[in-house]
């Protein structure tokens, strides 16, 4: 057997190994419900939906490396082994992997924290948004994208997805990851406006309240200050009568009507 037959036919082998272990890590990330997540599957499917070499689907009409490698040529076996090289790589295995996965997301999570401030949600709950078969089908770029908007709660993305999800489902197309971008940060200084006007109708409603209770004050002062002076009055009308009463002018003890009267 001749050098080149050698390697013809060792390179054959070690394609047929790599195409086995890509196709295990295939379907395990379908298995657990991520595939529509892992980014490394969504380029793999991509690449076997647009019949690429090296790609295909199974009967089931699942994705997978292809394995029929009689006929091919030293320079096609080549060029798939270095594809499934890059798929099985160690860095990417945490979009191939169901493990890399989950740590790969529990870094995104805290780093969503951290970029939109929403310290509420919990990582079953951003589990759940990766879960959810409308976000899975509506693609991991776009809700990922979309997550990263900074001020971006979890809420206010969901609401964007379904938003998008039921447009692509009565448009038939896609508007793409920009317009859907653009559409969360919209979205967020909405949000911070409706806020902000929330904040200064609480303050406005402090004030009245406040302006409220200074005039009921002043309405109190007033109306004690006018029965100070309606007592007075009638303290000088009774003084008034008396003198009347007593015949001649009121006047005070020791006046000169007085000193006459005594006389």
């Amino acid at each position: 057997m001749s050098e080149y037959q050698d390697y013809f036919t060792s390179l054959r082998s070690e394609v047929e190994t790599l195409a086995k272990r890509a196709n295990q890590r295939l379907r395990q990330l379908e298995k657990s419900g991520i595939d529509e997540s892992s980014r490394a599957y969504q380029a793999t499917a991509r690449k076997a939906y647009d019949g690429l070499p090296g790609y295909t689907q199974t009967k089931a009409g699942n994705i997978a490396f292809d394995r029929r490698l009689a006929g091919k040529t030293i320079a096609e076996l080549e060029a798939e082994k270095e594809e499934l090289e890059k798929f099985l790589d160690p860095s990417t295995i945490h979009t191939s992997t169901v493990r890399g996965y989950k740590e790969s997301l529990r870094k995104s999570f805290e780093g969503y924290k951290r970029s939109t401030g929403d310290k509420n949600i919990t990582f079953s709950q951003y589990q759940q948004m990766f879960g959810d078969e409308q976000n899975r089908n509506f693609g991991y770029m776009n809700v990922r994208a979309m997550q990263k908007v900074p001020g971006a709660s979890a809420e206010l993305v969901q609401e964007q997805i379904n938003r998008a999800v039921a447009e692509q489902s009565s448009t038939k197309r896609a508007l793409g990851v920009a317009n859907y971008v653009a559409r969360v940060k919209e979205a967020v200084t909405e949000a911070k406006e409706a806020t902000k006007e929330a904040a200064s109708g609480a303050k406005l409603g402090q004030y009245l309240t406040l302006a409220k209770a200074a005039v009921k004050e002043g309405a109190k002062e007033i109306k004690q200050g006018v029965k100070r002076v309606a007592k007075k009055v009638d303290n000088t009308a009774v003084a008034k009568a008396i003198g009347k009463q007593k015949g001649g002018k009121h006047r005070k003890p020791g006046g000169r009507a007085y000193r006459k009267r005594k006389k």
